[in-house]
Order: structure tokens, then sequence, then C-alpha cells
């Protein structure tokens, strides 16, 4: 039982919303590494890389694509490893005592199993995927609107949620205009994605330091 705490404490979970974002942007460089070939910034989306056989192959022929098993196996452990900040979320003590910041919480569990599901349904099985990635944007929109309204609540933590909800800005301009505005569409998904992952670092850097005490996770919480 106590090896289970262990498993599930925060500063695991700290460590997990670190390194799982960083094995996702890993797989995605690598994947991209590898198809260098075809794969183009501007005419792309990142999911392009994880499908099988569309756009595989010598200068972008169809054919067996390589890159896939990286980039969805890469969005699956990502998804799956970055799930633990997010039970730690709703455990807080503030964010027990706040409806909006426990739904914040909810809904970033959600987009990291809609990332994994990414992982899963491929760009090849066209609405599962759509579903799957289309959850993932969405909701790690709401949660770090959401999350952050509920850290500027406290005077400890409104730094975090100020900066919460700049990144939760940056995610919705792109997600609402971004994909009409630049070519192709990885580049807005790459925007989003390190939007997320720069609102979750502090808040891990919180995590890593909680005592589980009414009012701490960290200084001046």
């Amino acid at each position: 039982m106590a090896k289970m705490r262990d498993i599930l404490s925060p500063k695991v979970a700290a460590f997990c919303g670190v390194i799982g974002p960083l094995i996702g942007f890993a797989s995605i460089a690598l994947a991209v590494l590898v198809s260098a070939s075809w794969f183009n910034w501007f005419t792309n989306a990142l999911s392009d890389l994880g499908h099988p056989t569309m756009l595989g192959g010598i200068n972008g022929v169809p054919g067996f694509n390589p890159a896939a098993l990286i980039f969805n196996v890469g969005m699956f452990i990502t998804g799956i490893i970055t799930l633990f900040p997010g039970f730690q979320l709703i455990r807080v003590k503030r964010t027990e005592k706040s409806l909006i910041g426990k739904l914040g919480g909810l809904l970033f569990i959600a987009s990291m199993i809609f990332l994994s599901g990414v992982g899963i349904f491929h760009e090849g099985l066209v609405f599962p995927h759509i579903i799957t990635a289309g959850g993932f944007f969405i909701s790690l929109m709401l949660a770090s609107i959401l999350y952050g309204i509920s850290l500027l609540r406290f005077v400890g933590t409104r730094r975090e949620g100020m900066l919460t909800l700049l990144l939760s800005i940056i995610i919705a301009l792109t997600f609402f205009f971004g994909f009409r505005l630049i070519p192709g569409a990885a580049i807005p998904e790459m925007i989003i994605a390190v939007a997320g992952f720069l609102w979750l670092l502090p808040i891990c850097f919180r995590l890593y330091h909680y005592t589980g005490k009414l009012g701490s996770l960290g200084p001046a919480w």
C-alpha cells in the first residue's frame, strides 16, 4: 500500500508532468527527422507523421511510413505518463474546495486520454482520429482556462494563474484562428502543445514541493 502511495505521490506526478511532454516532443522531432524527405511544416499536420501508409516512403510516395510507430507510440506514452499530474490537480486541497479548479483538472485528464487516443487511432482511421485529436485540443484549452481562473483566486498562486490564462489565450487564438491563418496544421498544433506544456511546468514545481497540508502546495500556496 505504501508503494502505491509512492507511485501516486505529488513528487512522482511532478516528474511525470515534465518527462511525459518531453517524450512527446522527442517523438515528434524523431518522426520529423525520419520523414525529412516528405514532411513539410507548412503543408502537413503532425498527425500525418502517424499515418502508417499514406505519406510514407521516399519523396512522399504512398507506402510504409517508418515514422508512424515512433509518432503513435510517443503520443500514447505521453498521454499515459502525463495523466499522473492530472490526478494530482484534482486532489490538492485548494482544488478540492474549488469546483472550477476540479473541473479544470478533470479536463486536463481528459486531454491526456484523448492524446493517448491519437496514438491509438492514427490518421488513417479518420473518424476516431478526428474525435481524439479535436478532443485533445479542446479539452486542453478549456482546462487551461478553468485552472488558470482557479489559481487566480488565491494570492499565493496568482502568478501561475496569470501565466496559465495568458497561455490559454494563446491556445484559444491558435485553435480558432491559427489553423486558418497559418499554412498547414503542424505549426498551430505545435504552438498549442508547447503552450500547454509551459503552463503545466510551474504547477509541477509546486506539486514537487507539496506537503499535503491544507493550503500547502509549495511556496506561498
